[in-house]
């Protein structure tokens, strides 16, 4: 199962066209990148890829709050999250997406997967972490700058990575733990 939504994640990354990994700033010659309009092409092209009456839903940075205390859910809006809305045994998938390869915001995007990947929290059965604009070797590197290794081990295995170099192939989806 888990296969399947990286095969379809993967899929629908390929259908974002590199006209949304950067937008044009007016009166400049030089471009901007904006995740959250490369998020809603992202959210769309998914949309698109979906299955009519999928039991699964994709919500787009939905907001936990009112959710109970002992979930620790303060500012954790995940950018998407797969599941069946009202029934936590079918909570699928913990999605991050990134544009720009910035250390702290890198580590608190883990953060917010691992937290949802664990039983005390909502229990997701795979995490995603999105990366367009940079490589893999580009993470790495940033990660190594991070100590992102420190507390992550645990979850490392159930995390899944995607990149989608700016006009390159989307790489082959990898592991957390094979980067560590």
């Amino acid at each position: 199962m888990n296969e399947y939504f990286i095969k379809f994640i993967k899929e629908s990354l390929e259908s974002v066209e590199q006209k949304y990994y950067s937008i044009p700033i007016a009166h400049h010659n030089k471009e901007i990148i904006r995740e959250r309009m490369f998020c809603y092409e992202f959210y769309h092209q998914m949309r698109l890829k979906q299955k009519p009456n999928s039991p699964i839903q994709i919500h787009g940075e939905i907001d936990k709050n009112g959710y109970p205390k002992e979930y620790n859910l303060k500012r954790r809006n995940p950018d998407f999250i797969f599941h069946q809305s009202g029934n936590q045994e079918k909570n699928m998938v913990i999605m991050e997406v990134k544009g720009r390869i910035h250390g702290p915001a890198i580590k608190k995007d883990f953060e917010t997967i691992t937290h949802f990947l664990n039983k005390d929290g909502l229990n997701y059965r795979i995490g995603v972490f999105v990366l367009f604009n940079h490589s893999q070797k580009d993470l790495t590197t940033s990660l190594r700058s991070t100590n992102l290794e420190n507390g992550y081990c645990e979850y490392a295995e159930r995390i899944w990575i995607i990149t989608a170099p700016c006009h390159e192939k989307i790489e082959d989806p990898i592991r957390l733990s094979e980067l560590l």
